[in-house]
């Protein structure tokens, strides 16, 4: 028999060969890094193939990686604030590793003058943006979408003691420094939306770190944050800066205005609460001019307005698209994030969501169905290989270990060694054996 000290040492053994010889972009085509000019990585970047619903977002490293076939090919790099790069590729098949620069947007007020009589411009700009995500709801088709979901949450640090009893490392999920990464997992869904309010969701694969029998609970219709509603509930109903009241909730004020490289005016405009606990968002908008929709978002708020006291801080970076040939404005992708704090521990999320394949058709509302997530057979046994190879989202270095580790742990506790020296200890015979009874266990 093998022995519990040798199953340690062959798994130990082989976790470090996989670390050194297995590349984390296994099945990559396109493949590489989004920086600003001071060689900064742009974390969750947006990639995207040029006049198509097709494309990816960097990882929180700025690492990005693209599957295509051979052909000719315009990407366009975006950021929030910062000018769309265009990269022109006639791609021939293989690895092809690109290092993207993006510069920031010069936002200018022009000749505006300002004044203590005269309202913000941004005002008219916002008013108008009202009266368009009116159309834009009045229009609104059923669609259908896929959708590539990757949540993490992390531990930053954590006590040794909870009422003065020591916690240890959380089953080895916490290192000498006490963090560690407590949750990690993928999703891809296909997405169905039936008007005026009935989403769908069918979870084709799941993946856990650490758990082959657990289900990913990111859902994609979970973190629907669409600021074409009025208001989106979290907590409270948090109320969009361009909700038909949002004048009464928000203070508007002009940061200048743009011109892409598509040649569209973007208006950046800070939003600020004007009661500093209602349920608002602050940051900044992108309101592309003449059409008046939203280019992108990048906006923050309190735990304590939404009343999730658990959460410092909640944030949500979009960027928008309009399919061509569509009046729709649909999220190409979204990075939704926290900062948390509760008895001592302090957290962070990330969760990043990839929308493609838009579809605009009549859909058949499911019938006999009240879920609104159904989860196909065989989602959570699908192999490392499949999710190398469909997986938009590159993985990070410490994700990439998170999942090469916890897997390596569980193959070891599932182990018959491992099993029958826990038996062992279990089975030892004492004195009150005598009063509880005896049970003899055989895991394996």
């Amino acid at each position: 028999m093998l022995g519990l000290k040798g199953a340690c040492d062959f798994m130990k053994g082989f976790f470090i060969f996989f670390i050194i010889f297995i590349p984390v972009f296994v099945h990559a085509q396109i493949v590489g890094t989004v920086y600003n000019e001071n060689r900064e990585v742009l974390p969750f970047a947006s990639v995207y193939l040029e006049n198509s619903t097709k494309g990816t977002i960097a990882n929180s490293e700025g690492e990005f990686e693209l599957g295509l076939e051979p052909g000719d090919y315009k990407l366009v790099f975006q950021y929030t604030g910062y000018i769309k790069h265009f990269e022109s590729i006639h791609y021939k098949g293989g690895k092809v590793e690109l290092t993207i620069i993006l510069k920031e947007s010069k936002f200018n007020l022009g000749e505006i003058v300002f004044s203590a009589k005269r309202e913000d411009p941004a005002y008219d700009i916002i008013r108008k943006a009202i009266l368009e995500r009116k159309l834009v709801e009045r229009y609104s088709k059923d669609y259908s979408c896929n959708s590539y979901t990757k949540g993490l949450m992390k531990i930053l640090s954590a006590p040794k003691k909870i009422l003065g009893k020591d916690i240890g490392n959380l089953n080895g999920q916490l290192d000498t420094n006490r963090q560690g990464i407590v949750y990690l997992s993928e999703s891809i869904s296909e997405l169905n939306y039936k008007k005026p309010d009935n989403y769908q969701e069918r979870m084709i694969s799941s993946k856990v770190s650490g758990n082959d029998n657990g289900f990913s609970f990111n859902r994609a219709t979970a973190l629907n944050f669409n600021l074409y509603r009025n208001t989106v509930p979290f907590g409270r109903e948090i109320i969009s800066p361009i909700a038909d009241y949002a004048l009464s909730h928000y203070r508007y004020k002009l940061l200048g205005t743009s011109l892409d490289q598509d040649g569209r005016q973007i208006h950046k405009i800070k939003l600020i609460p004007i009661v500093a606990n209602d349920p608002v968002w602050s940051g900044n908008i992108y309101i592309e001019d003449q059409k008046f929709v939203i280019s992108e978002f990048d906006g923050y708020i309190k735990g304590s307005q939404v009343k999730q006291e658990i959460f410092d801080t909640i944030f949500l970076r979009q960027t928008h698209f309009q399919p061509e040939g569509e009046h729709q404005q649909k999220i190409q992708s979204q990075y939704f994030g926290f900062n948390a704090g509760i008895i001592g521990f302090k957290m962070e999320g990330k969760f990043t969501i990839v929308y493609s394949d838009y579809q605009f058709e009549d859909l058949e509302r499911s019938k006999n169905k009240r879920e609104t997530l159904e989860i196909l057979p065989g989602a959570n046994t699908k192999s490392k290989d499949y999710w190398d190879t469909v997986r938009p989202v590159p993985l990070t270095q410490e994700e990439f270990f998170d999942y090469v580790r916890k897997d390596s742990i569980k193959l070891i506790k599932e182990s018959r060694p491992y099993l029958d020296s826990m038996d062992r200890i279990a089975n030892r015979w004492s004195y009150s054996s005598v009063l509880m009874g005896y049970n003899f266990r055989n895991s394996y």
